[in-house]
């Protein structure tokens, strides 16, 4: 059976590209009698992959406006699909193909154009809200990374719960324990011995930074330990006003920002961690939709 996998939210986001092609890949090594197509409409921002079960295709559009967009899901990406043979579509950006008579299942990452829609262009908003009721109702399953998430969904949408299923991350084999030497070491390197908190993710409005720091300080204010706060990143900084409030921050002392961050540094980072934060943040940004 041949699986296609629409990757297009991810053109430009290495964090959630890696995320998602990690977690199909892992899949496809456990079934290699099945074939995997990931689809993108510009390049790929990850390694290539190293299963021969499978491969990738761009399929290129500049995609500036709902009808573009349209185009690309409705017209374009149905054609692939046939000339491909795939039998099952998975998207993980929320959108269906409404054209297509592949069986499709969607990956809800957020439902944060309800919720936080200053964080997206005014079109991408007008579109998802228009489309989303129908994309829910063409798929064939829908998953989700969290059980929150997926109340969110039944509550907004009225679906069937047997409908929505919630899925895990996939973690790489990189990301294992250290010893205790290398942990003091790390900690040594980055945070002068001390422990520290870690968030690890994209510096941008969605990922609710300015609200960390804030917990972090009450955090300090009672407990008046030297615990550290780190936050590292595969990519540059997004997010302006979180940068800003980094500068006037009371504790920016105690506050360890890297940027960039390569996947080896990042899984000794967390390795050595006192503890991860999770903010609460959604999980990818349409790259037609965010700001």
């Amino acid at each position: 059976m041949i699986i296609a996998v629409n990757t297009r939210i991810l053109s430009g986001n290495l964090s959630n590209s890696k995320q998602l092609i990690h977690q199909v890949e892992s899949i496809a090594a456990m079934q290699p009698e099945h074939e995997f197509i990931f689809i993108a409409e510009t390049a790929f921002p990850v390694q290539e992959t190293v299963y021969n079960n499978v491969k990738r295709i761009v399929l290129p559009q500049q995609s500036t406006n709902p009808l573009l967009w349209k185009l690309w899901y409705n017209y374009k990406l149905p054609s692939l699909l046939k000339k491909t043979g795939a039998a099952v579509l998975i998207s993980a950006d929320g959108v269906c193909s409404l054209r297509s008579k592949v069986s499709q299942c969607l990956i809800i990452n957020d439902l944060a154009f309800l919720n936080y829609p200053e964080l997206y262009t005014k079109k991408y908003v007008r579109f998802i809200k228009s489309n989303t009721t129908l994309y829910l109702q063409k798929a064939a399953a829908v998953f989700t990374y969290s059980e929150v998430l997926k109340n969110e969904i039944l509550k907004h949408y009225g679906l069937n719960e047997d409908k929505v299923a919630v899925i895990s991350p996939v973690v790489t084999k990189q990301f294992t324990a250290i010893s205790w030497e290398r942990k003091e070491q790390v900690k040594e390197q980055y945070t002068e011995g001390k422990e520290y908190f870690l968030f690890s993710g994209d510096i941008h409005p969605k990922s609710n930074l300015i609200n960390l720091l804030k917990a972090f300080s009450l955090f300090k204010k009672r407990q008046k330990s030297n615990m550290q706060l780190m936050i590292a990143s595969q990519t540059a900084p997004q997010d302006a006003a979180f940068i800003e409030s980094l500068q006037l921050y009371k504790y920016r002392s105690e506050v360890k920002l890297l940027t960039n961050v390569n996947d080896a540094s990042l899984a000794e980072i967390t390795a050595a961690a006192y503890a991860c934060i999770n903010t609460g943040s959604a999980a990818a940004i349409a790259i037609f939709g965010a700001k």
